[in-house]
């Protein structure tokens, strides 16, 4: 099972600058899968947990909207008999494996 790593993340998000998009976002810019649901609530505009420029939330929504809604609508229902929450659990286990980010970690 995996879980974000805030202080990664919050790391990432901090270092920031206009210039640079930094290694999180940088990778997720780069990922052409679909990102599990974790990712989508931090990207939430009206949220915004984690105080991320609004540009780079524009950007990484843009880049993949479309998709996070696929993973909330269909994509629970690839794999017979996988709940929502094992589907994201696989999806982040793909996204790992493809990135190597250690935004998620193994609990």
């Amino acid at each position: 099972m995996y879980e974000l790593d805030l202080e990664y993340i919050e790391k990432q998000i901090n270092e920031l600058s206009s210039t640079d998009k930094g290694e999180f976002i940088t990778t997720l810019l780069n990922y052409d899968g679909v990102l599990p649901i974790e990712l989508e609530q931090l990207f939430n505009p009206y949220i915004n947990p984690l105080h991320i420029p609004q540009a780079v939330i524009i950007e990484v929504r843009a880049k993949h909207e479309d998709k996070w809604v696929e993973h909330g609508r269909y994509e629970s229902f690839v794999l017979p008999g996988e709940t929502f929450e094992d589907c994201n659990q696989r999806l982040i286990q793909r996204f790992v494996n493809k990135t190597g980010s250690p935004c998620f970690v193994k609990v």
